[in-house]
């Protein structure tokens, strides 16, 4: 369905669209889709179909980015777009900063996966425009433990707004809430700031709109002399598949958009039209559908063997029929509970692919170590976490033998404290010199004791700037500093080729995780303020357990391996739905229990 303000009865879009390419016009036309893959997609697409395989502007956006570039024109203040690592330290000294009655038992400290949900949560609040008060007043309509949880989560979202706006970070619907606070002619201004050229614009691909965005998209579409066509998945005979989108559908409708005619040569297929016509409606009378394309079904009785099905069947089109990886993809409603599975089983068959689940950085190995080697100072020497630390191939410290700290740990019991070590080794060496005759051969020779003070020495030398107080500035230039000075780079670059990309990947994120919330935290507390090393620890553990991050995709360089989200408006010759099973695909539905009232319905 195409939706549009301009009174036309019909619609080419594929027309339209060539005619901009082929008079090289396509600086004039400005195209919003829902994923960056999909943007990364048509760039390769129309740079292909180019005069010249070549192009001076591409205007490609998906909505929040857009909106972004709307939000960032004249702003004389640098702001800056929130993290979820960042956004999380916030929520949780949004909760310390909050009287609390059904989170009262949070008052020091929010358990990660509550502090998750919750922040997921504001997040959506803000996507679909709802502020604080309207939940207080959602509230008044609800008793007892609801009452308390709606009032609690709604205190702790003010307060967040109130960190946000001062310390000018915003997250997307933050963003939304201020471009559309814009009368019309500063949002047109904005507008052709960026898009000067522009008469055209094509929204596509999408198939539902929160409110602020329908919002956003109706804005757009007032700005005189502007072609604006949105085209939206949608097909109102349908009620058992479409009715969730008749709101969308309506509030454009009240907002004067017309339906118009789509009269594009490549639209749907017959088995496409028939699912979007018939799917759930049909009834034991009515005849089987049928597809232009072959349709497979793989079973299996496990997850891990179905996904080694799934390899089997593509190395056999690769090796066999010659199949280019490019046309294949490989499909999961919920990537992420396959992707190690995947990872495994993939590499063990040799075939070559792109996955686009991200990792954890709290699950970098690199990363672990440095925090394991932080932890020594931290804990004072406690004898666990110098053999974490040092133990891998991550943190080698010039000079220290790492069994040999652990020989003499066992032998004279020495469990924690720099001075304990210390001052049990010299004790032990004296009596070693004292008693040359070690009759019940209690001590290792003296030699071993030796080299284990100065390696002691040396880590206690290593670590000691972090054994103060420190300004959030010196402790960032004090952690860079140990970065470099184990060498850590050079360790990564030189690893195994399969991981160095991954792991280079997580220290560089690791890295503007730490100026990013660490920057936000002296804007908010100052720059002289000194705190010590547990501090500095306990907001990095929280910031590593929201930052996920993923190596550069290789267009072509393997099968994609993906959600289904992801491949909406992508195309390919072999495509494998992986774990087409209740509870996954279609998920069991489970209401957000921090949503409060109509909201938790809705």
């Amino acid at each position: 369905m195409i939706l549009s303000k301009n009174k036309i009865q019909k619609l080419d879009v594929e027309s339209l669209l060539n005619d901009f390419i082929a008079q090289d016009k396509l600086n004039e036309l400005l195209i919003i889709v829902p994923t960056n893959r999909k943007i990364r997609y048509l760039k390769r697409e129309l740079i292909s179909k180019s005069p010249n395989k070549a192009l001076t502007k591409l205007n490609l956006y998906t909505l929040s980015s857009f909106t972004e570039l709307i939000f960032k024109k004249n702003e004389i203040n640098s702001t800056r777009l929130l993290s979820e690592a960042a956004a999380a330290v916030l929520i949780s000294k949004s909760f310390k900063e909050t009287e609390l009655k059904y989170f009262s038992n949070y008052k020091d400290e929010i358990p990660r996966g509550t502090l998750d949900r919750i922040k997921n949560v504001i997040s959506e609040y803000k996507l679909n425009g709802i502020s604080p008060e309207q939940i207080i007043s959602e509230s008044k309509k609800l008793e007892g433990s609801e009452k308390l949880k709606a009032l609690d989560i709604a205190n702790v979202y003010r307060n967040y707004l109130l960190a946000c706006k001062e310390l000018k970070a915003f997250e997307v619907g933050d963003i939304y809430s201020d471009v559309l606070s814009l009368d019309k002619i500063e949002f047109e201004s904005r507008f052709s700031l960026s898009f000067s050229e522009t008469n055209t614009i094509v929204i596509n691909g999408f198939d539902e709109f929160t409110k602020p965005e329908i919002e956003i998209v109706n804005n757009i579409s007032n700005i005189d002399g502007l072609n604006l066509y949105l085209l939206f998945d949608y097909y109102k005979f349908n009620p058992a598949l479409f009715s969730h989108l008749d709101q969308c559908y309506n509030s454009f409708k009240a907002k004067g958009f017309s339906e118009v005619e789509d009269v594009s040569i490549v639209q749907f297929t017959s088995f496409q039209n028939q699912i979007r016509e018939k799917l759930f409606l049909l009834n034991e009378n009515d005849s089987k559908i049928q597809s232009e394309v072959e349709v497979i079904k793989l079973t299996s009785n496990s997850s891990e063997e179905e996904i080694r099905l799934i390899a089997k069947e593509i190395k056999s089109l690769i090796l066999e029929k010659n199949v280019d990886v490019e046309s294949i993809v490989v499909t999961f409603n919920l990537i992420s509970n396959h992707s190690a599975i995947i990872r495994d089983i993939f590499s063990e068959y040799g075939i070559p692919f792109n996955l686009t689940d991200r990792f954890s950085l709290s699950e970098s190995q690199p990363i672990i170590a440095l925090i394991n080697l932080l932890e020594v100072i931290d804990n004072n020497f406690y004898y666990k976490n110098i053999f974490r630390a040092l133990t891998g191939r991550w943190i080698k410290i010039k000079g220290v033998d790492i069994s040999n700290l652990l020989r003499i740990s066992s032998n004279l019991k020495i469990v924690s404290g720099y001075n304990n070590w210390i001052e049990t080794l010299e004790s032990t060496i004296e009596q070693i010199k004292f008693n040359e005759q070690d009759e019940d051969n209690r001590f290792l020779p003296i030699e071993f004791y030796e080299k284990a003070i100065k390696d002691i020495s040396s880590i206690y030398k290593l670590l000691a700037p972090f054994n103060q107080k420190k300004s959030i500035q010196d402790f960032k230039n004090e952690l860079k500093n140990l970065v470099y000075m184990l060498d850590l780079p050079s360790r990564i670059i030189n690893d195994y080729p399969d991981y160095i990309e991954k792991n280079v990947k997580a220290v560089t994120v690791f890295l503007e995780t730490i100026d990013e919330f660490f920057d936000l935290l002296e804007l908010e507390n100052g720059r002289e303020k000194k705190y010590p090393l547990s501090y500095f620890l306990k907001q990095i553990k929280t910031a590593l357990q929201f930052t996920r991050f993923n190596t550069k995709e290789r267009h072509a360089s393997g099968v994609l391996i993906t959600s289904v989200n992801e491949i909406r408006g992508l195309s390919f010759d072999y495509v494998f739905i992986g774990s087409l099973i209740d509870g996954e695909f279609p998920t069991r539905y489970q209401p957000e229990i921090f949503f409060s009232g109509s909201y938790k319905k809705r």
